[in-house]
């Protein structure tokens, strides 16, 4: 079993914009640091293309300052371009390792350090007059080269957020679907199956080669209690693709259909 006792959850695109749209409407403007913080708690697969799940912390948020901002959503970006519209800069983020897992055959594997990516996004942002309404497309690339080298990973995100006013004024739905592609060395470290790998696990060898590696589609729901309180729950159902969906660690030991859920509680700064 994965033991990550002080894990801040990298899901890859978590939905935050309404509510920072909500935010920004509902608390007035300012000339100072505006933002959104949620933290809460979720289920997470024990490793990439797990069937099992673990428990673990969960935290999103933004701080604005102007048109610049410090987002995080799976990972640490910097928006340092000064526009309404257009964002970019560098990100950071953390990819979790795969160790003593549920599953015993994975877990005879050889086991996977974490790693701190880094590199750099882009994107593309409209909001409405109203701020709770918006569309925003974004770009990454992550590299994972520090502590252990992961691999470079491409996503591309779309998503929308508006509010459900005809339910309620302080009610705000997300919806992104995100597509990642990985190289080879990162669709290996996560999905192959090398010799001692699989004398250990008795899987066949496997080489994962560069390519797709999941498309995802992902809801966000707030409500607002107050114009600094909300109540939420974050979802996510992402498909393996390619060599991820067919690999041993996931066929045989797992699955390509990956879940993901939790319940937070938000604070406008």
């Amino acid at each position: 079993m994965r033991r990550f006792p002080f894990l801040v959850l990298a899901i890859g695109q978590v939905l935050l914009s309404a509510s920072a749209g909500w935010c920004q409407d509902a608390a007035g403007s300012s000339d100072g640091v505006q933002g959104y913080v949620a933290l809460g708690a979720g289920l997470l697969p024990d490793y990439e293309g797990a069937s099992k799940y673990v428990v673990v912390p969960y935290f999103d948020g933004q701080a604005n300052l102007g048109n610049y901002f410090l987002r995080f959503d799976g990972s640490f970006k910097a928006n340092i371009i000064d526009d309404e519209n257009f964002h970019a800069g560098p990100l950071i983020g953390y990819r979790m390792g795969r160790g003593d897992v549920y599953d015993g055959a994975i877990a005879r594997m050889q086991h996977i350090r974490y790693s701190v990516t880094d590199g750099g996004f882009v994107e593309y942002e409209h909001l409405a007059q109203d701020p709770r309404s918006g569309e925003r497309l974004t770009l990454s690339v992550a590299d994972g080269n520090i502590n252990y080298q992961s691999g470079l990973e491409v996503t591309l995100a779309a998503m929308v957020h508006r509010p459900l006013t005809f339910i309620d004024e302080g009610l705000i739905a997300a919806m992104e679907i995100d597509t990642s592609f990985g190289d080879g060395k990162f669709m290996q470290t996560s999905f192959g199956v090398s010799g001692a790998d699989a004398l250990a696990s008795g899987f066949p060898v496997y080489r994962a080669g560069s390519g797709a590696e999941l498309t995802s589609i992902s809801l966000s729901l707030d409500q607002y209690l107050s114009p600094k309180w909300s109540v939420g729950v974050r979802m996510r159902y992402a498909r393996l693709l390619g060599d991820a969906e067919e690999s041993p660690v996931t066929r045989i030991a797992g699955s390509p259909d990956q879940l993901f859920g939790a319940v937070v509680v938000g604070y406008v700064l």
